[in-house]
C-alpha cells in the first residue's frame, strides 16, 4: 500500500526537525502545502540538505478560503497515496511509526482510520531535533490519565496512554484519538475530508464524523512526539476559551449519534422511553401506549441496552429509586441515558397534574457522586457526563443530565465522582 503524509505550514520553524524524524521511515510521499508567504522555494532551500525525490511542495491557492481545515483538506487531497497520514509541521514521528500503519491497514481491511499513543515534549533549545527534550506537565490522574515512560532517539518521555476509542472520548478534544491520525483514502475521500469552514477543532470535527462512518483502531504504542511551544492555537490570547465552548458545542451536536453508533457496533438496544406510539426514529419505545408499564420491571435483560433517551418522562414514574435502579440495570458498562426532566423548583415539575416525582438538578448528583450517594446508600453507579438546568427564576424550567453506566470494564475517560 502506498502511504502519503501530508503537512500544511505556515511557519516552516520546525520543518527540518521532522524531515529528520523521516529517515528511515516506510513511506511514498510528503506533501508539504505552503500558505500565508511562505513560498515553495523557501521550503527547497531550508530542506536543501535532506532533499528526497518522495517530497512533494505544493503552494496553497491565493483564491481560496485560508481555513485550516481548507488548508489541510487540500493537502490531503493533493496526496496519492492509499493511506493518508496527517503530520503537524511542527511535530516528530517516531522510528516504525508508518511501516506500522501500511501493516495494519494492509492486514484489517475493515479498518478505516488508525490512530497512535502520542508523546508530547518540549525542546531547551532550538528548533532542530538533537537539543535536549523534556515532557511537559501531566495531565491530572482524577481525569482517567495514565502514563508511560518511553525512550526514545530525542529523549526519554511520559507519555499519556490515549483513552479507547468510544462516543465519549470522541467528541471531547481533550480525549480524542491522538497523533499519529490516519485515514484509508477511500474513507477520507467518502467522509469529505477535513471540514473547509473550520479554523478551529477541525481535526476533532472530522474525528466524530469518521467514528459514525468506519472501524477505528488504535496502536497502544507512541509513534508520534507532539511538540508544545507559544506558537500554538490554544497559546493565542482568548483562544483557550474558545476551543472549550466550540467543543461543548460540538458534543452536543454528536453525542447522540456517536452513542447510537456505539449500540449498532455493540449489538445494544437503544430504548426512546416514554415515547407514547411513536418513538423517535432508530429508537425502540416503551410507553404504556406501546403496552410497556415503567413503574414495573423493564422489559430487557440486564446491560443489554447502550441507550436510553428520556425526554419528559421520569417525572411520571412513582418511585425515583426504582427509575434508576432500572436504568442502572438494564444499561450496559458504558450505556448513556440522555434525559430532560422538568425542573420541580419550577412551575415545569408540577404544574402538569398527571408528573407523581420531584427531579430537581441536585437529584442526578446522588447517583454520580460519592459526597450526595453515601446518604442514601445508592446501588448504582454513573459518570455525569453533562448537567445543566434552565433559571430557575423563568416559570417553566427543565434540568438535562447525561449519565453513563459504570459497571465492570474499561475506565471511561473524564472526571468520575463516585
Amino acid at each position: 500500500m502506498k502511504l502519503s503524509i501530508f503537512t500544511p505550514t505556515h511557519n516552516p520553524t520546525y520543518l527540518l526537525a521532522l524531515a529528520y524524524s523521516l529517515e528511515g521511515q516506510d513511506y511514498d510521499e510528503w506533501c508539504i502545502v505552503v500558505n500565508s508567504g511562505v513560498t515553495t522555494e523557501d521550503i527547497r532551500n531550508l530542506l536543501s540538505e535532506k532533499w528526497d525525490d518522495r517530497w512533494r511542495v505544493i503552494a496553497y491557492p491565493e483564491d481560496v478560503p485560508t481555513k485550516i481545515g481548507a488548508i489541510k483538506n487540500f493537502a490531503a487531497s493533493s496526496c496519492t497515496g492509499d493511506i493518508l497520514m496527517e503530520v503537524d509541521h511542527d511535530d516528530l514521528l517516531l522510528p516504525q511509526a508508518c511501516s506500522m500503519v501500511k501493516d495494519i491497514f494492509a492486514q484489517r481491511p475493515e479498518v478505516g482510520f488508525l490512530s497512535s499513543d502520542c508523546g508530547h515534549f518540549m525542546f531547551t533549545k532550538g528548533p532542530k531535533h538533537n537539543g535536549k527534550a523534556i515532557s511537559p506537565p501531566k495531565y491530572d490522574v482524577k481525569f482517567g490519565w495514565e502514563y508511560e515512560t518511553v525512550a526514545t532517539d530525542f529523549g526519554t518521555f511520559d507519555v499519556p496512554l490515549t483513552p479507547p476509542i468510544c462516543p465519549t472520548s470522541v467528541t471531547r478534544i481533550w480525549y480524542a484519538p491522538d497523533h499519529l491520525r490516519a485515514w484509508r483514502a477511500t474513507t477520507y475521500r467518502e467522509l469529505g475530508g477535513h471540514n473547509p469552514e473550520f479554523e478551529i477543532l477541525d481535526d476533532q470535527e472530522l474525528v466524530m464524523r469518521t467514528y459514525l462512518h468506519t472501524i477505528m483502531a488504535q496502536i497502544r504504542k507512541p509513534l508520534y512526539l507532539y511538540r508544545r511551544h507559544t506558537d500554538q492555537t490554544f497559546s493565542e490570547s482568548n483562544m483557550n476559551a474558545i476551543i472549550q465552548t466550540r467543543t461543548l458545542e460540538l458534543y452536543h451536536q454528536y453525542i447522540e449519534r456517536c452513542q447510537l453508533r456505539w449500540c449498532e457496533l455493540n449489538g445494544l438496544k437503544v430504548v426512546d422511553l416514554g415515547s407514547g406510539k411513536v418513538p423517535r426514529e432508530g429508537y425502540e419505545g416503551w410507553d404504556i401506549e406501546t403496552d410497556v408499564d415503567l413503574n414495573q420491571t423493564w422489559p430487557a435483560k440486564e446491560s443489554g441496552v447502550g441507550c436510553f433517551l428520556a425526554n419528559d418522562i421520569f417525572e411520571h414514574l412513582h418511585d425515583r429509586m426504582f427509575t434508576i435502579r432500572e436504568l442502572y440495570r438494564c444499561l450496559a458498562h458504558g450505556g448513556v441515558v440522555f434525559s430532560q426532566t422538568p425542573n420541580a423548583m419550577t412551575q415545569a415539575g408540577w404544574a402538569d397534574p398527571t408528573h407523581v416525582s420531584a427531579w430537581v438538578p441536585e437529584t442526578f448528583r446522588y447517583f454520580t457522586d460519592t459526597e450526595r450517594a453515601k446518604w442514601i446508600g445508592t446501588p448504582v453507579r454513573f459518570q455525569e457526563l453533562y448537567r445543566s438546568w434552565d433559571d430557575p427564576s423563568n416559570t417553566f424550567g427543565w434540568t438535562y443530565c447525561h449519565a453513563l453506566a459504570l459497571k465492570e470494564g474499561t475506565r471511561p475517560p473524564g472526571l468520575i465522582s463516585i
